[in-house]
């Protein structure tokens, strides 16, 4: 490849050479023609013809004088004006062919990078579609991802509603204003850190028990699944027969309330209020219509 490139280049050069050297020829004899000229043309006229008598004599011997006009047209072929315009036309015909080659390659070299520019756009929309597939994978293996985790979440929270711990308190009512207060765990697992707040007394209104101060505390600790603790409360104060009358009143009634705070296996908090009053014909706990809540 290497070798073409320079026998073109040399080829070129040459052609550049001849046509310069065929210019500067050129000019010099033009330069020098006119001259040549004049002298050959007084040579051929020679000295002034007289008219032509009756006494004078045509040219004797035409064919020689033929014979030196084809001669000297002949001369002319080997002139270096000719040569040199034999060359030229040799140097262009030869520059022509090498110009039609490369002219040749171009046309290929063209074809086939718009050959290579169509593949390279079927490739680009193939990088495209493959593009759009691979993101609606993504958008589907997220929605998918999605789903699992929901799904994860769902089972955890299945499994901590059945295994956790559940407390709940009850009262076992007796006569004169004492009561049991029972704590229950009715869930598959131990509560942990139980801790009981409660207060007892004569109130116009039930109370809510949701954020109140409470007068006695009863650490716990433990309780086992499916079993209770239970608390005595009794009402310390005195009964005074004036209070005793309005127990049985409508208005005033003897309540307890409280809380109980808890941890499930699970390492979370969770929070029981209640809120009963004591029938006072039977001494039985009724829970109140509010302030039983769990969390």
């Amino acid at each position: 490849m290497r070798g073409k490139r320079l026998g073109i280049k040399i080829l070129v050069y040459f052609t550049f050479v001849v046509g310069l050297s065929g210019v500067i020829f050129c000019v010099g004899y033009r330069a020098r023609k006119p001259v040549d000229s004049r002298s050959y043309s007084k040579r051929q006229q020679g000295p002034a013809q007289e008219p032509i008598t009756a006494f004078q004599q045509p040219n004797p011997n035409p064919s020689l004088e033929r014979r030196e006009d084809y001669e000297s047209y002949a001369a002319k072929w080997f002139e270096p004006i000719s040569i040199l315009t034999a060359l030229l036309v040799v140097g262009v015909g030869i520059t022509a062919y090498i110009y039609r080659g490369q002219l040749q390659k171009m046309t290929e070299a063209v074809e086939m990078a718009k050959g290579q520019l169509v593949a390279m756009q079927h490739q680009e929309q193939a990088q495209y579609a493959a593009l759009e597939e691979t993101r609606k994978l993504v958008s589907q293996n997220e929605r998918a991802i999605k789903a699992a985790e929901d799904n994860v979440k769902t089972v955890e929270k299945t499994a901590i509603y059945s295994q956790r711990a559940y407390l709940s308190a009850r009262v076992d009512g007796k006569q004169g204003y004492l009561l049991d207060l029972i704590s229950e765990n009715s869930g598959n697992t131990p509560a942990n850190k139980v801790e009981v707040w409660y207060s007892i007394g004569f109130l116009d209104q039930p109370p809510d028990g949701l954020d109140a101060d409470f007068d006695n505390h009863v650490p716990i600790g433990l309780i086992a699944p499916r079993t209770e603790y239970l608390i005595g409360v009794t009402y310390t104060k005195e009964i005074t027969p004036a209070i005793y009358r309005e127990g049985f009143s409508s208005g005033r009634k003897f309540y307890c309330w409280g809380t109980i705070w808890y941890e499930d296996i699970f390492h979370q908090g969770r929070r029981t209020f209640f809120a009963f009053h004591q029938q006072y014909e039977s001494g039985r706990g009724v829970a109140c219509k509010a302030g039983n809540e769990a969390y």
